[in-house]
């Protein structure tokens, strides 16, 4: 078998959507004879807390928190909640904009310690994975496959210099700018989770077409298998549900009144019934976005559930709707497809889209025909009105379900995914 060494400072039991890509390829690459081993630490940073179900058991983990002779050891963890994360925006802001890349430097020596040595114990492991942000995992391995010349995969979750995710001052702006270009020239090939990413790498680093592919994020039919819909469920009321964060501290946040002032709205009219609206928001609030709730109209018919763990998100999916997807109002939103897409597309319900006008959520939300979109602009606000009202009456009055078909997203789920990089691995052997 193919051998390929995982680098990701988030793994399971971490909550954090960015432990979900490098678990599933190692959950799955095996079926493509493909052998993996995850180089990680249990002692991660999470935003969104411990404590998923994920099963690790079988998986060849380096744990750099453990202090053990066998490094491939039984994946082992305490169970922890958010309760346990520091959050100290002033700490936030000067990690931000002073660490480099990112605060999971802090990781950088023990990842190096403990892949070097694993590679010299492994010379028949030749690909070294990689995903980001965090941004650090580039590094990591980037010095590792330089001085054990090894193949590297980069994997681009997100936006890093290009499109302006990070704005920093001379000179961290300048080594972020280096990174980023390192990684293009030195990656034997390089994944994006958009076509909008795709082509905006590609047209700043035209050297990249003929390595860079295409890897969406994804779902994994597994997760979903218990949570068939029920036919009976009441549809009583519009039980809209919101996963993800808010990012109340971007410049481009998820608004989550525009939904709540549409609705309002729409009541004044009496065009709908605010006794049939129900809405549950699993995210973390400021003390700002309460207060603003707090004084809603709609304040009565919101249940904010704070930080939940995976498991319970996807209960809450079980017994809603209709889904709420936001995005925020920025170049990279543009080509944004959030994890969150697809777990809402695997549970069967429609989904409320509130995104950039020609973002390529827009286009994917229509191809598939997952629900209704509505735009960020302040400027659409009659059309949003019309767009949510839609989604009301079919809901409610024509009691709409979508119909699941697992081919249709076949190219969604996290096992197609792995098979596709399997295939990239495999040209790379040649």
């Amino acid at each position: 078998m193919k051998k390929v060494l995982l680098i990701s400072y988030s793994f399971p039991p971490s909550n954090a959507p960015a432990a979900q890509r490098t678990y599933y390829f190692a959950k799955y690459l095996h079926q493509y004879n493909i052998d993996c081993y995850v180089l990680t630490t249990s002692k991660n940073i999470s935003s969104l807390g411990y404590g998923n179900s994920m099963n690790t058991s079988g998986m060849n983990i380096i744990d750099t928190s453990k202090n053990k002779s066998n490094l491939i050891s039984k994946y082992n963890h305490q169970r922890k909640t958010s309760k346990d994360i520091i959050k100290n925006t002033w700490l936030k802001k000067l990690a931000t904009h002073l660490l480099f890349p990112d605060r999971g430097i802090i990781w950088l020596p023990k990842a190096l310690q403990y892949g070097a040595k694993f590679l010299k114990e492994n010379k028949d492991v030749k690909f070294i994975y990689v995903t980001a942000p965090s941004f650090t995992n580039f590094l990591i391995g980037l010095i590792l496959v330089t001085l054990f010349n090894r193949k590297l995969v980069s994997d681009f979750r997100d936006f890093y210099v290009v499109n302006g995710l990070f704005k920093r001052v001379f000179p961290l702006n300048y080594l972020d700018k280096s990174l980023e270009r390192w990684a293009m020239k030195k990656s034997s090939a390089l994944l994006f989770i958009s076509n909008n990413m795709k082509s905006v790498y590609e047209k700043k680093f035209s050297f990249i077409k003929s390595k860079s592919h295409l890897i969406y994020n994804g779902f994994d039919e597994g997760d979903f298998i218990h949570l068939m819909k029920n036919e009976n469920q009441p549809t009583d009321k519009l039980r809209i549900f919101y996963a993800g964060s808010l990012y109340s501290e971007s410049k481009h946040p998820r608004d989550i009144f525009q939904l709540l002032d549409i609705l309002k709205e729409l009541i004044k009219k009496d065009l709908i019934d605010k006794e049939k609206i129900s809405i549950k928001i699993a995210a973390p609030i400021s003390h700002e976005i309460l207060q603003h709730i707090k004084a809603h109209s709609l304040h009565s018919n919101i249940i904010l559930l704070g930080v939940i763990k995976r498991e319970e998100a996807l209960i809450e999916m079980q017994n809603a709707n209709l889904f709420w997807h936001i995005l925020g109002n920025s170049k990279q939103d543009m080509g944004a497809i959030p994890i969150k897409t697809f777990e809402y597309m695997a549970s069967e319900n429609p989904i409320l889209f509130f995104v950039p006008k020609g973002a390529e959520l827009e286009k994917i939300a229509n191809e598939y025909q997952l629900g209704y979109v509505a735009y960020l602009d302040e400027k659409y606000f009659e059309h949003n009105c019309l767009i949510v009202l839609k989604a009301y009456q079919e809901i409610i009055t024509e009691k709409r379900k979508l119909k699941f078909e697992i081919t249709r997203y076949e190219k969604f789920t996290r096992r197609f995914q792995a098979q596709q990089l399997a295939k990239i691995l495999t040209a790379l052997s040649h």
